[in-house]
């Protein structure tokens, strides 16, 4: 074969390569079957897996959200809600500040059992995010996994929250459901 007779096919395999990796890069960017946009679940699993590695992984040690949310809300442009689970095996151990993408945001750790969950609240503007609950305030929960970690996120407001965890994701839902209810006073879908 000669080298103009190659370069037709040549040119023709490139662009068709270059057609797949943009659909694959359009479908990685795009929200998965669930809702929940892929580039913010994959945020907030990165997110949770730099609390796990870090050596210290909250700033304040304290079971107390009386004491956490004050301490967030001054170090934040916002105040987040500090919910716990009543009558359940969570147990929360603290909070630091710490970023989604660009934004801070507070970090809020708990324990359940031989789990770590992070709840990351920030502001939620700007970014693509889960379809609301019909009914105003109620929040519609999403559910999504990503490398192992499940993820559930919400929006109470112009705050959005995840709950991160390797955990069952059924009952991360479930503690996600009653945490999400204390954030925005209504019960969620």
């Amino acid at each position: 074969m000669t080298r103009r007779a190659f370069l037709p096919i040549a040119v023709a395999a490139l662009g068709a390569a270059a057609l797949v990796v943009a659909v694959a890069l359009l479908q990685r960017g795009a929200a998965d079957g669930r809702g929940a946009p892929a580039r913010l679940v994959a945020e907030v699993v990165n997110d949770h897996l730099r609390v796990l590695a870090a050596a210290r992984p909250v700033e304040l040690e304290s079971s107390d959200a009386h004491v956490l949310k004050p301490w967030l809300a001054a170090r934040l442009d916002f105040a987040p809600a500090v919910p716990t689970a009543a009558g359940t095996a969570l147990r929360l151990r603290g909070g630091s500040v710490g970023y989604v993408f660009d934004r801070k945001s507070a970090v809020v750790v708990y324990g359940l059992r031989l789990h770590e969950l992070t709840l990351l609240a920030f502001r939620a503007a700007g970014l693509a995010w889960p379809t609301a609950g019909p009914g105003g305030g109620t929040p519609a929960l999403e559910r999504s996994s990503e490398r192992g970690f499940h993820a559930v996120l919400w929006r109470a407001g112009d705050l959005g929250y995840a709950l991160v965890s390797d955990s069952n994701p059924d009952e991360l839902a479930e503690l996600a459901k009653q945490l999400a209810g204390a954030t925005t006073g209504e019960a969620p879908r």
